[in-house]
């Protein structure tokens, strides 16, 4: 008498459940490390936003900088960045209202806003300003372009100049 010899059925479901939990795993690692945390960023900085106001666009840093993109890279070597790095990339810049700050202007309270900029994931540049004043603008430590310099707008800008040409 011949046995009948019972195939045996391979199990996919512990390969699967093995398969799927990878899948997860990866997500959220990568998820988390996607998911910036910029109001710890400015936070740091001492700086408070409101995120409600977020503004986001992409942007792209300029190939050759202008005389107003090298005074901003003043501002980001501030804190130790550069954006002489990154020129002609792609990038992500978010824009919010500063909490509990304002610039007093002839008893005037002026608006804050933040700017931040990211590039692959990382903070590459940041600054204060306000609106309502064009070129007052600081670095993320609260420090303007003369400070940062030792000099005053017009010595920088006749250096630079010089620099550019």
């Amino acid at each position: 008498m011949k046995r009948k010899r019972r195939r045996r059925q391979k199990n996919y479901v512990p390969i699967i459940i093995c398969a799927i939990g990878l899948i997860i795993l990866v997500r959220l690692i990568f998820s988390f490390n996607n998911d910036l945390d910029l109001a710890s960023y400015a936070k740091d900085y001492g700086w408070k936003i409101d995120q409600a106001t977020e503004e986001h666009k992409e942007i792209t840093i300029p190939e050759k900088f202008e005389i107003s993109d090298e005074a901003y890279n003043i501002l980001q070597k501030d804190i130790d960045s550069d954006l002489n790095d990154y020129k002609g990339k792609k990038a992500d810049m978010y824009t919010y209202k500063v909490k509990d700050r304002f610039l007093k202007v002839n008893d005037k309270k002026l608006p804050l806003n933040i700017g931040i900029i990211v590039y692959d994931n990382k903070v590459i540049a940041g600054s204060v300003y306000s609106d309502y004043l064009k070129g007052c603008e600081v670095s993320l430590k609260g420090r303007s372009l003369e400070q940062i310099e030792g000099m005053s707008v017009e010595q920088w800008k006749e250096k630079i100049t010089k620099k550019l040409n």
